[in-house]
Parts: C-alpha cells; sequence; structure tokens
C-alpha cells in the first residue's frame, strides 16, 4: 500500500495524446459534457469515445485551470454496480456529476504505480490486535508530504493500529462520515473519509477545523481511540509526490514531469496540492469542489525553482475533487536539470519537491544530483519542540558512532541501528527527568578510549553524559552542571570545550548577552571536571564574554575557533568575527586573535575539511521589536566564507560571498548544529525557516548545498525545503538528517 492508501498515479508510459485526453471541463463552459461524450479503460490509460472535441486552449488564455487530472483504474459510481471497472467498460451512460466522482476517486482508488513511499514508522514490536481492539494512533499528516501541519479542507492521513476491521473505500460523493464502522472525529466533528484500513485512514479536514492544536479519535467498532493531538494551520501546503523526490506534476501534454520527461523552461505545468485552506468559495465537507468558476486560494502564492522565482498563474480546488487542489506555475528561465520546486503561501513555504526542467543551455552543475535519499522514517514522539531561551523552535540534533544513529529532541534520544541504510532498526529509547524537555543537542566523542555520548541542557544549564562501550545501549555515566547556559561543544581529546549564545530581554529590547567559554575534564565520565570560565581582556576583543558564541570547533590539538559577532546587547554596530584560542592549557583559554568577516554581522556555525574552514553567518542580527528569547529572526542573506587553516593558529581568509541567489523570505540563517562537510569541497548546511513557527514547529527549514571546489568563490544552492530539519551528520558516505518526524538519510554521491 502507498502512502496515500491507493493514490492514483500518473500514467508513467507514453504521454498522452490530445484525442486520448478527456477533460472535466469539456465542450461547454459551465463543464457539461455532451451526450454523447464517452470514456473508457484500457492497458491503463483513457482514450476518448466518439465526442465533438472543442478547441484546444492554452493556460494563459482561461479564466480557470486546465484540469489535467492522473488517469488510473477508477471504481464505477453508479449504484447499480461496486465492482471495479475491467479494460473495456464503458462509462458513457453515467451522468456528468459521477464522471466528475469518478475522477475525484481516482484519488482513492486502485492505483497503476506509488505516489510515494509508505510512511515508515520504526517502533518496538507489539502483540497482535484482536478484532475490535481499541485503535491506537501514532501519527497523523498532511496527506501530501507528511508534514505534522493539516488544515482546513485538507487531505490528511492518520497511522496506528486497530483504526478499521479491514480496509474499504467510499462507493461514492459526497465522501462519507462513516466506513466499515469507522468514523474519525476532529474536535468533535465528524471527518469525511476517503479510505480505512488497519493501519491508515486518509480523511478531509473539516473545513470548520480552527487553528491551533486540536483533537482527533477514531472510533471503530464500537471502540473509541486515545485523543492525538495535532496542529491546525489556515493554510499547510504539501506538494503530491510521485516517488524519488518528484512532485506530482503534468506537463503541458498532459505526460508526467520526471528526469526523462522534462519540461521546456517557459511552458506551465500543473503541480497537484493539498492544504490551501480558505478560499474564495464555501464549500462543504466532503463534496466535489466547483469548477465554473473555481475555487481560488484566499491569499497570496509564490514559487521557487532552483532558487528562481516561478510566476504563479493559478492557486485553487481542482474542480471536482475533494481536498485536492493545484497550482499552475510557469517554468522560468533556467539550465537544463532538475531542480527543488516549493511553493510559498502568504510567505510560508511548502515542502519541496523535485521537477526536470528542459533549458535553453546544459546545467554545468546540478545540485539535486549531490544526495540520494535512500530512507526516511518516522520515529513516535519526535518533532521540534519550543524551549524558550536557545532558539525558540529547537529542532532536532542527529549524531552517529558505529553504524547506530542517535536521534535527539528535547525530552528523549531515540537509537537507531543504521547498518543497512535501506533497512533501519528502532532499537531503544531514552527518557530522563533531568532533560527538562530542554536538551538540544546531542553529539558523540569517538576520538577517545571510551567514546561517549552527551547531550547538552539548557533547563538546568548542565550535560548529560553515556558511556558508548556498546554504542545501542548506551549508559549513563552522570549529569553535570556547567557554570553557562551551553550552546554548543567541541573535542579536544579528553576535554571539551562549551561555548554560550544567550540573549536576556527587557519587553522587545535585548538588555544582556553572553557568550562565555569554559572546559571540562571529560576523562572520568562519572566525574567531569570544569576549568574556570574564560577571561574577558580588553585587549583581546576574542574574550568578549558578551559576544554571543553559537558554535565551535576543534581544527587542530590546542585550537579552538568559535563562530562569533563583536555585537553585543544589540546587533546593529556588529560584525561577524571567527575568535581563535589557544586551548593547549584548557583551564587557561588565550585568546589568539580575531578575524572580522565584512558583510555579515554573526556566524552561526563552522565545518572542516581538510585545510578548508567553512564559516557561514548572516547578513542581520536580531530584528528590532523582535528580540526575544523564543525567536532568532535572522532575516538577512545568508553568507558564505572560506578559510584556509593549513595554520590552524592563522586562519587566512579566501572568499567571502553574501548569497542574494536565495530569498531571505524563504531560506533562514543557518542553524548551529547543522553544517557538515560531504567531501570534495561539498558541505551540506541546514537553514532555518524565516518563521520557525508558522508551520508548527521547526518549520519547513531548507537543506542548502555549499560548493567551496573552489574556496576562493564558494557558492551556495537550496537542495530543497524539509519539514522541521535540524542536525545534521556525516558518516560512511551517509549523510543523516534530522527531520520533524524522525531522520532521513542520504547516499552521498559527489560529481
Amino acid at each position: 500500500m502507498n502512502k496515500f492508501g491507493t493514490l492514483c498515479a500518473l500514467n508513467t508510459g507514453e504521454p498522452f495524446q490530445k484525442d486520448e485526453f478527456n477533460p472535466l471541463f469539456s465542450n461547454s463552459e459551465n463543464g457539461t459534457p455532451t451526450s454523447s461524450q464517452s470514456m473508457s479503460l484500457s492497458r491503463g490509460r483513457v482514450k476518448a469515445g466518439s465526442h465533438r472535441r472543442r478547441p484546444t486552449r492554452s493556460v494563459q488564455a482561461r479564466k480557470y485551470p486546465d484540469v489535467i487530472l492522473p488517469m488510473c483504474v477508477i471504481r464505477r459510481m453508479d449504484t447499480g454496480s461496486r465492482k471495479t471497472d475491467e479494460p473495456g467498460d464503458r462509462l458513457n451512460d453515467i451522468p456528468y456529476d459521477s464522471i466528475a466522482r469518478a475522477l475525484t476517486q481516482c484519488w482513492m482508488s486502485a492505483s497503476m504505480i506509488n505516489l510515494a513511499k509508505p510512511l515508515k514508522l520504526l517502533l518496538l514490536a507489539f502483540a497482535a490486535s484482536s478484532l475490535w481492539a481499541q485503535p491506537v494512533l501514532t501519527a497523523v499528516t498532511n496527506g501530501a508530504d507528511y508534514t505534522p501541519t493539516l488544515a482546513p479542507g485538507a487531505i490528511a492521513s492518520v497511522f496506528g493500529t486497530n483504526l478499521a476491521p479491514s480496509q474499504q473505500y467510499p462507493s461514492g460523493l459526497p465522501l462519507p462520515t462513516i466506513l466499515n464502522t469507522v468514523q474519525v472525529m476532529v474536535e468533535g466533528t465528524a471527518a469525511p473519509l476517503f479510505y480505512v484500513s488497519p493501519t491508515q485512514i486518509n480523511f478531509q479536514v473539516p473545513y470548520e477545523t480552527g487553528a491551533g492544536q486540536r483533537s482527533l479519535t477514531i472510533k471503530s467498532g464500537g471502540q473509541t481511540s486515545a485523543a492525538l493531538k495535532c496542529l491546525v494551520s489556515p493554510f499547510s501546503l504539501g506538494i503530491f509526490e510521485a516517488g524519488a523526490g518528484f512532485g506530482v506534476i503534468q506537463n503541458p501534454d498532459h505526460s508526467a514531469n520526471s528526469s526523462t520527461n522534462p519540461v521546456a523552461d517557459g511552458a506551465v505545468v500543473l503541480v497537484y496540492i493539498t492544504g490551501i485552506g480558505a478560499t474564495n468559495a464555501s464549500i462543504s465537507d466532503g463534496v466535489p469542489s466547483p469548477g465554473s468558476p473555481p475555487a481560488n486560494f484566499a491569499g497570496t502564492a509564490t514559487a521557487t525553482i532552483g532558487d528562481v522565482p516561478a510566476p504563479v498563474q493559478f492557486v485553487g480546488l481542482t474542480p471536482g475533487s475533494v481536498g485536492l487542489g493545484q497550482a499552475n506555475i510557469m517554468i522560468p528561465d533556467l539550465p537544463t536539470g532538475t531542480y527543488p520546486l516549493w511553493i510559498s503561501l502568504n510567505g510560508i513555504q511548502s515542502v519541496s519537491a523535485l521537477v526536470s526542467v528542459k533549458g535553453s543551455t546544459a546545467s554545468a552543475f546540478s545540485v539535486t544530483g549531490i544526495l540520494k535519499l535512500i530512507n526516511s522514517f518516522a520515529l513516535a514522539g519526535v518533532g521540534p519542540t519550543e524551549v524558550p531561551g536557545i532558539s525558540g523552535v529547537v529542532d532536532n540534533s542527529v549524531a552517529w558512532f558505529d553504524n547506530t544513529l542517535y536521534v535527539c529532541s528535547p525530552a528523549d534520544i531515540k537509537i537507531v541501528n543504521v547498518t543497512n541504510a535501506a533497512a533501519p532498526t528502532f532499537l531503544e529509547r531514552i527518557t530522563d527527568v533531568q532533560f527538562a524537555s530542554s536538551a538540544h543537542n546531542c553529539n558523540v566523542n569517538s576520538a577517545v578510549t571510551t567514546p561517549f555520548l552527551l547531550d547538552l541542557v539548557k533547563e538546568s544549564q548542565s550535560i548529560v553524559i553515556y558511556d558508548l562501550a556498546t554504542p545501542a545501549a548506551p549508559v549513563k555515566t552522570a549529569r553535570y552542571s556547567l557554570p553557562l547556559v551551553p550552546r554548543s561543544v567541541a573535542y579536544d581529546g579528553n576535554t571539551g570545550f562549551f561555548g554560550e549564545a544567550l540573549f536576556m530581554p527587557s519587553g522587545d529590547v535585548v538588555v544582556a548577552t553572553y557568550g562565555d567559554v569554559v572546559s571540562v575534564n571529560l576523562s572520568n565520565l562519572n566525574a567531569p571536571v570544569a576549568g574556570p570560565l574564560m577571561q574577558s581582556t580588553g585587549s583581546q576583543p576574542e574574550t568578549n564574554t558578551t559576544n554571543l558564541r553559537p558554535y565551535m570547533i576543534v581544527p587542530a590539538p590546542g585550537v579552538l575557533y568559535a563562530a562569533s559577532t563583536t555585537a553585543s546587547e544589540t546587533f546593529n554596530p556588529g560584525t561577524a568575527a571567527l575568535d581563535v584560542y589557544d586551548v593547549s592549557s584548557p583551564t587557561n583559554i588565550q585568546g589568539i586573535g580575531q578575524i572580522l568577516v565584512p558583510g555579515s554581522k554573526i556566524l552561526l556555525t563552522l565545518a572542516i575539511s581538510g585545510t578548508e574552514l567553512l564559516a557561514v553567518g548572516d547578513t542581520s542580527g536580531f530584528s528590532p521589536g523582535n528580540e526575544s528569547p523564543s525567536d532568532f529572526p535572522y532575516t538577512g542573506n545568508v553568507t558564505v566564507t572560506m578559510f584556509d587553516i593549513s595554520d590552524p593558529s592563522s586562519p587566512n581568509m579566501q572568499g567571502n560571498v553574501i548569497v542574494t541567489s536565495m530569498n531571505p523570505a524563504e531560506v533562514g540563517g543557518p542553524i548551529s548544529l547543522g553544517t557538515v562537510p560531504l567531501g570534495g569541497g561539498f558541505y551540506a548546511v541546514t537553514c532555518s525557516a524565516p518563521d520557525p513557527h508558522a508551520t508548527g514547529g521547526g518549520g519547513n527549514n531548507s537543506l542548502v548545498i555549499v560548493d567551496a571546489r573552489d574556496p576562493q568563490n564558494p557558492a551556495a544552492y537550496t537542495y530543497g525545503t524539509i519539514s522541521g530539519l535540524g542536525g545534521l551528520s556525516v558518516a560512511n558516505g551517509y549523510l543523516y538528517a534530522a527531520v520533524g518526524s524522525g531522520a532521513s538519510i542520504y547516499q552521498i554521491q559527489l560529481p
């Protein structure tokens, strides 16, 4: 079963010919077909019967969008028969409204290919359930892209066990609210049902559902589940996926867009979506959307393809369908290649999907070819969390050691065996009251005799340490209080250096900032010992302890770097800086120097590959009036700076660029946990959503690839926008990424 139950898919064989396509809108402007119109099913393709054809019209010339639906085996809608139509069956005797229903039913009937992979929820084994056992809910997501935020009128999926006695589809439209004894209740309102099964239900979120945390329950066979909280926003656009990261996107000839079937630049494609929320038309739950005029999104829509704005001609509901929407987007002038596409509604971007373009020039470099998604899996209870005083919405982090992945959230650590990247296995969940739901950065020190896992805890200003003698079963050895609020840690052997990036507000004004540094001897995991705080020396600005230090790294024994800024209390006069320290005597940290980075106000993260150091920052600090401990609104352009560190104690700045190709309204500043070297001069960087709260925790952050093969001229490209993207880790040729519901594994494919 695919992730949308049995969602139909685009024909991947020969492109549809014009005389083989039967549009929902036919000869008349109001969409009523002629009496002689018919269509039949043959070999999975739709062929037109004898009917009077309307003139072909371009998308640009129409007042309403072309409705180009995927073709699949559809279920007969007349009440006289419930069987699945066979090749050769004719639907010409079914009235128009039933044809519209049949086309909608295409989205909930037997499919030719999977639109996308099913949601992989890694859980401990549980006992087989009995008939009529209580339903158990594990996750609810947008039905298109698995993001955790729903929207009124959207197609959504809920996962769990004992959800229904058996698999079943509705027999027609309007969609029923009871199917196979099953009801989905959202805040007490019964939701229309597309599909039910014991482990997955697809439903439409009732239009009257208000924004905020809402309660969802399932009634099945007389049993009612415990309530599951789900987040509802006024809109939360999801792009349907067709496999291998591609969106369900149709080219002008009605064929499926793919790497072997690209669309010409300047053409208009149709992108299938859900979750647009309110429209300019009033629509009842479970009822097909209108066609003339169609229901338009009630707001502003923009699109981006490969960091280039793409004109949007229409965003609204697909006529005749329930919950299904479409966006008509013009392909901008781009070189031939495959690019990430995302759509923004009122400035809030979706998760991206791929689209292939045939441009006028050949592409010299394709960012989408750098990484190949091997696996993406969900872990129950994983999700970005509000932690005031750290960075507002805290994204999960990941750490790797000996084929074991540690997915760390503010409340727990989940352990996954990734020996087989294509089939990871959930092993254990570690919870600790001392996390206080404010742990925010776990990492592994493997370059020591006894490797260990360490988690930073904001609330108690402490660290929690685990012995990794058995990687699959970490053993807690100590919780140790620090004289600062830890933001990052860098290791030099058994010594950990902890940096601080804390600011205190008074109303909307920052009145104090803290950037202390302290060393901790971790030779004895049961009894860590902290040294004194770094002493501030007026003649050495790199020791100013009021400058934030969100990230630190050790380039060589005895040397420490800190990403920093000269700004304190207010960011207006500040400049980004790389602070360099002598830590050969860990209890006596000495400043070596400070290198200012023109054009950037703060460096946020660092990564090393060989003798090259990457520093990523932002051209803005905190916006006036938006300076609170629950928000890090870096709203400027991302900056990329390369240093030659052949002499670690004397870094030499090479290329320094402001990335203007990435729109700061869509790609925010980098997060400190999310920068790693991929090899060959390439790096991966997690950049935050401009408003991390907008999509319900974590936001749709951006995965950015930095190409520093020429360190004098580094470049950055958006690989994609990903829900809740957080920390990154690299090992054995794979990139591991914390995401909103769990983790993703990518194989690194260097050019």
